[in-house]
């Protein structure tokens, strides 16, 4: 029983160990998007701890949280506080990608330096 609980704790220790918080802004993919996609960039917040990854951006510290893999990869749709659907896609190795669906625009975090 004792040594369960050692394995318990080393394995919270190293998921802990695990966590990350970068900044990104968003820079847009034009040949995949259509003209109208506005190239102003947003900066982006991406928190992984724990196995969730939570996405967050200035003026809504969090968009949504999700389960994320432990490669890093991640499929989720979530609601603007705008009111618009967008798709967000972590490819693995901390490259994410965000879609609004409907125009198409497409858009490519970059990290933020500093």
């Amino acid at each position: 029983m004792r040594y369960m609980t050692i394995a318990g704790v080393l394995g919270m220790l190293a998921t802990q160990a695990q966590a990350e918080s970068k900044t990104y802004r968003t820079v847009l993919i034009p040949e995949k998007s259509v003209q109208a996609c506005s190239g102003w960039g947003q900066t982006y917040t991406v928190d992984i701890s724990n196995g969730v990854l939570t996405l967050g951006v200035n003026y809504a510290r969090r968009l949504f949280s999700e389960p994320v893999t432990s490669d890093g990869k991640i499929t989720t749709s979530y609601k603007d506080p705008s009111g618009g659907i967008l798709k967000f896609i972590g490819h693995g190795a901390g490259e994410y990608e965000l879609i609004a669906p409907l125009t198409p625009c497409y858009y490519r975090f970059v990290p933020r330096e500093g």
